[in-house]
Formats: C-alpha cells, sequence, structure tokens
C-alpha cells in the first residue's frame, strides 16, 4: 500500500507541526483538531490539503469527525495533548489539562486505527496522580506563597497525596482499551537537537500498533 493511502488525524493539532513531519513523509493527513481559533488559521495556511476542525475533543461528536473527512478510515492518529501541567518549567498541577489523555483514548477506542503516535514533554515521566485537599463543599483549597527574592506571590493547590505514575496509567489504559482493542507500546525520550534542530529540546514519543497486527515497532 502507498504510503499516500493512509489517512491520519491529527488530535490537539496546534500549528500542524506534527501534520508537517507526516505529510513531508508521503501521508495523507484528513484532518487537524484543536481549540485554539488562532493556532487553527495558521494550520489551515501551511496544509493546504488537509481539512481543519475546531473543536473541544472532550464534547466531539465523532460524527462531526466522520462528516468531515467524508467516511474515510483513519489509519494512524497522532498528536500531543497540552503539555503545561507536566512541564518542569512552569506550576505542575494534576488538573483538567492533566486528563486530557483520557480524550485521546476515547477517540482510539472509536476510530480504532492501525498506529498511534503520542507526544508529550519529559515531564509526563514523573508527573504521578496527585490527590488535594478539599473544603466542605468540595472546593480545592489553595495557599499563597511568596517568593523570598522577588517577592511574587502565588496561589497553588494544598496536596493531600499521590498516585499512581501518570505514564504508567496511560501505558496501561492504551495497551488495553477494551476486550477487543489493544495496542502494543513502545516509548522513549527523543531530543531535537539530534534531528538537526538547533535547540536541546528532549520530548517523549509513545507509538502503539493494534496487536491484531502482530508488528514490533
Amino acid at each position: 500500500m502507498n504510503k499516500s493511502t493512509y489517512h491520519i488525524l491529527d488530535l490537539f493539532c496546534g500549528c500542524g507541526g506534527m501534520s508537517l513531519g507526516f505529510e513531508r513523509a508521503g501521508y495523507d493527513v484528513l484532518l487537524g483538531i484543536d481549540v485554539w481559533k488562532d493556532a487553527l488559521a495558521t494550520y489551515a495556511y501551511n496544509h493546504k490539503k488537509s481539512m481543519a476542525l475546531c473543536a473541544d475533543l472532550a464534547s466531539l461528536n465523532p460524527v462531526d469527525v466522520d462528516e468531515k473527512i467524508g467516511g474515510k478510515h483513519i489509519d494512524v492518529i497522532i498528536g500531543g495533548p497540552p503539555c503545561q501541567s507536566f512541564s518542569t518549567v512552569g506550576q505542575r498541577v494534576y488538573d483538567e489539562k492533566a486528563l486530557l489523555y483520557e480524550e485521546y483514548l476515547r477517540i482510539l477506542r472509536i476510530a480504532r486505527p492501525k498506529m498511534f503516535l503520542f507526544e508529550n514533554v519529559k515531564g509526563i515521566l514523573s508527573m504521578r496522580e496527585t490527590f488535594y485537599q478539599r473544603d466542605e463543599a468540595g472546593n480545592v483549597v489553595y495557599e499563597t506563597t511568596k517568593n523570598k527574592e522577588t517577592g511574587f506571590e502565588r496561589k497553588k493547590p494544598v496536596i493531600s497525596g499521590y498516585g499512581r505514575k501518570v505514564m504508567d496509567i496511560i501505558t496501561e489504559k492504551f495497551a488495553n482499551i477494551d476486550d477487543r482493542l489493544g495496542y502494543t507500546i513502545s516509548k522513549e525520550v527523543l531530543n531535537a537537537v539530534d534531528f538537526g534542530v538547533p535547540e536541546n529540546r528532549e520530548r517523549v514519543f509513545i507509538v502503539g500498533i493494534r496487536n491484531d497486527l502482530n508488528i514490533n515497532w
């Protein structure tokens, strides 16, 4: 089968960097989905042969995707959910963004592609489920801290405990989606500087190949 006959769906597509890579490799990127309108405008400008859909994956109806791509089968799903929750640069918070891998999982369950590629920052490897202290109304309790050097104040949630590593949860769920669908998982940390980019930027890549294909990455 020619590469151009393999159809790609890009979730959390942003401006379309990952789509660009697959296009240059000769694949047919059908659709990019993101909730950020400005990024999608850039995506549409740079990917003339692909379509763009502005939608929140959490409330996305699969029928809308099917109509957009004309009923074509999705062979590969690619994408990197928002990284702010996992990044060691900012304030790591186990919030709703940290759980958006569940929406990626939901689309996998529906589309059942042959393969998927999931990307995120290296900080996802050390992130754990985080349980926060809550008041009687069920709201998260925050505390205010002040930086001694700058005097800058920052509110952060009060942590009551930790659970499993997020990467272990993702790997387990993606490997065993349901009784009839699972993926053989491979993951690796890659650095952009090793691929000709003048920047030391590490990212985690998870590759999943549908079990019934009996293919090893």
